[in-house]
């Protein structure tokens, strides 16, 4: 940081490579970043509505879902949830859930994720779109949840408190905002159950069982929008930038949140939702980034590989010589990739991964 405020400071053009979270850490691609991560996250979202219909290559698609299969495992030092586990007993079965009423999942964040990047941006007098949230905090989100829930006669509602806020298998200790959950939610309440960090529970078993996922800001909620789930969004553009489309919904206000909520869950969830999601993740996850895959063996490969001059030489130094920018590159290459025929080999080889990743 100190680095890059000088190098502004002096006027002389400043980049940071960093890994993108792919496969838990993709080592095999490089983040191009002329800034920090936050406003090249919402530059893509920008140009969301231009991509949305823009088919993936076979290969992309592919990728996508070796991700998902990395999670579902609960394999890597940024995945924190247990793996999904093969047993045949329903999830609802193991806590002890209702049969008859409609199962509502609802993922937590932790919180020091959005006060890091208040402080990256502060320090950096960057600036992102500021939408109203529906919500004060994840308490009075919750809060307002369980009542609704509690007052239902056809829900009920697990909350899955993020396995990070307690200690985990990378940080020793527990986290202050998990003793204001335990305080706000210790009493019982109708129709509803919360799994704590120290729950030997998979988020990916509770997805699977839900007929709703809601998140906080969680990544998880794009991936359940991969696996066909749908998916509510209660605070969009707090930490993350979200689209507003119909793999992540989202309300502005109360009464839009909850009215978002029965009209979601009563929508069956479609084909081209659930390929809208794998095009979202690669835009988001790819678009700032160029693939050395050629040089670098694995995505995991940690080592110093045989020297090469890596395929997309020519185009790094279009980013770091000519100023042109990674993301509008990588759109005008998917844009460039469009032919009569991708949709339906985008098609293909999406059913062809989810039934990978359903029977992996």
């Amino acid at each position: 940081m100190g680095a890059r405020a000088a190098a502004r400071k002096h006027g002389v053009p400043c980049y940071c490579l960093a890994f993108p979270g792919h496969r838990n850490v993709d080592l095999s691609r490089y983040l191009m970043l002329s800034n920090v991560y936050k406003p090249v996250a919402y530059q893509l979202l920008s140009h969301w509505p231009a991509c949305r219909d823009l088919s993936l290559e076979p290969a992309v698609v592919r990728e996508v879902a070796d991700d998902l299969l990395v999670r579902l495992r609960g394999a890597g030092s940024f995945i924190y949830s247990p793996g999904k586990t093969l047993e045949q007993a329903d999830v609802r079965t193991r806590l002890g859930l209702s049969t008859e009423r409609r199962l509502i999942v609802a993922y937590t964040s932790s919180l020091d994720e959005m006060l890091a990047s208040q402080m990256v941006m502060n320090a950096t007098d960057t600036t992102i779109p500021d939408r109203p949230q529906p919500f004060r905090d994840q308490i009075d989100w919750l809060t307002q949840l369980v009542r609704y829930v509690g007052e239902s006669d056809d829900l009920q509602l697990v909350v899955r408190v993020h396995p990070r806020e307690g200690a985990n298998k990378r940080e020793s200790v527990v986290s202050q905002h998990l003793a204001k959950l335990k305080r706000a939610f210790s009493a019982p309440s109708p129709n509803c159950r919360f799994v704590w960090p120290q729950d030997p529970v998979s988020s990916y078993d509770l997805g699977e069982a839900a007929d709703l996922v809601l998140t906080s800001w969680s990544t998880i909620g794009l991936e359940m929008a991969r696996l066909g789930a749908p998916v509510l969004v209660a605070f969009n553009g707090a930490i993350s930038a979200i689209p507003q489309d119909d793999f992540l919904e989202w309300g502005p206000t109360p009464p839009a949140y909850f009215g978002k909520l029965r009209e979601v869950l009563e929508r069956p969830v479609t084909f081209a939702q659930v390929a809208r999601a794998y095009r979202w993740y690669a835009l988001s996850i790819f678009g700032a980034t160029l693939d050395v895959s050629d040089v670098v063996p694995a995505s995991n490969f940690a080592g110093l590989p045989k020297f090469q001059t890596p395929r997309e030489a020519t185009t790094l130094e279009q980013i770091l010589i000519h100023e042109r920018d990674v993301c509008d590159l990588n759109i005008e290459r998917l844009r460039a990739s469009q032919t009569p025929q991708s949709n339906e080999r985008e098609t293909s080889e999406l059913a062809r991964q989810l039934r990978r990743v359903s029977t992996s």
